[in-house]
């Protein structure tokens, strides 16, 4: 991916808000080859509570498991309340 999340995910880039809200996406999976770093996972939330009704479905980076630990352990921690 060549830019990060942080930039792809912006609520500032009020065309990719248009966007998802008149396609009516529902969810976004993340992950693969995407680095998730913390500034891009913050992005990220930012952009899904503008989107109400977006959910996020994350693909951890198991050939990892140090990296796959530090990733599930930060969106626990600072984004618990949104995780269904």
């Amino acid at each position: 991916m060549p830019r990060g999340l942080n930039i792809i995910f912006s609520t500032a880039d009020t065309q990719i808000v248009t966007l998802f809200q008149n396609v009516g996406l529902h969810s976004l999976r993340l992950g693969g080859g995407a680095t998730l770093s913390d500034s891009g996972i913050d992005a990220q939330f930012t952009f899904q509570s503008a989107l109400t009704n977006l959910q996020v479905i994350y693909q951890l980076p198991f050939d990892t498991i140090p990296d796959a630990v530090t990733i599930a352990q930060y969106i626990w921690t600072n984004y618990q309340s949104h995780n269904k």
